[in-house]
Parts: structure tokens; sequence; C-alpha cells
């Protein structure tokens, strides 16, 4: 007895294509932080902890006014945005913004949930803000290190951040 094998079924489908790998682009603090690196490198090494410490205060100092800068004006158009949507409680323009703070695992933060929209009438309208909000919060607050009880006021009108 003769017996015939059958040859295995081909499979006609076009294999999936092989994706090119991606290019990872890094994060913009990576590049500058190399820069640094290569043009203070040699500087920081030499300094000691002291200077070390005064040149960190120096540095969240600066960055504490710009992040401030971030806030106060994506602030003013989140105001602009709550009386023209009719988001607030008046029509009246918002002259200032109070912001609480927040405690999480990783410290304690400003928080953008029920700030307070201060009108020119007196009246004030507690609302959420956006995520951009959050953000420049979260970034400033990494920088001034607030307490469980602060209270950070943006002034609208005379464009001050105060704690």
């Amino acid at each position: 007895m003769t017996a015939t094998l059958l040859a295995p079924p081909t499979d006609t489908t076009p294999s999936p294509a092989v994706p090119e790998p991606t290019v990872l682009v890094p994060h913009p603090f990576f590049a500058a932080q190399r820069e640094i690196e290569g043009l203070l490198g040699t500087w920081l090494n030499s300094l000691n902890v002291d200077r070390l410490c005064a040149l960190s205060a120096l540095c969240e100092e600066r960055m504490s006014g710009r992040f401030s800068s971030r806030l106060l004006e994506t602030v003013r158009w989140e105001a602009v945005l709550a009386v023209a949507g009719g988001d607030s409680q008046s029509r009246s323009p918002v002259t200032s913004v109070r912001f609480g703070t927040s405690t999480w695992d990783n410290g304690v933060f400003y928080t953008e949930a029920s700030a307070e929209f201060v009108h020119a009438d007196g009246t004030v309208s507690t609302l959420d803000c956006g995520d951009e909000v959050a953000t420049h919060l979260a970034d400033l607050s990494s920088v001034d290190h607030p307490d469980n009880s602060d209270t950070l006021t943006i002034d609208l009108v005379a464009g001050r951040v105060t704690t």
C-alpha cells in the first residue's frame, strides 16, 4: 500500500511589516542638562556644599519668578473665560484669584480645585481651573514649597503673585 502525503498548507497572507524603530526625542530638560554640564560641570564640581545650596536657592528663586509669570497669564485668561462663559457668579471682572493647598504623598501643592475668583463687585466665585493652571501650580509648588495652610493669591490687576 502506498501512502500519499499532502504538502503542508501555505499561508498566502502577507506578514505584517516590521515597524521602523522610532527615534526617541529627548525631553528639552535633558538636553539642557547636558548643555549646562558641558559648560559648567568643572566649575560646579569645584563648589562646596554651602555654595551648591546657595546656587540651588538662587535657581529656585528665578524659577519661582518665571513660574509665577506663566501662572499669572494663564489665570488671567481663565478668569476672562469664566466670566464670558457665564461660569462665575458675577459678570463683573475678576480682580484676584486665591488657591489653597492639597497634601499628596510627595508633598504639599497649590491646587486648582475650588479656586476663589474674586470679582470687582466683591462676589466670590468658586471654580475649578483647567489642566494648564494645574501644571503651573505644580511647577510653582516645586520651588515655593507651600505649607498646608498657605493661600496663593494672584492679583490680576497689579500682576502680583503672593503667598
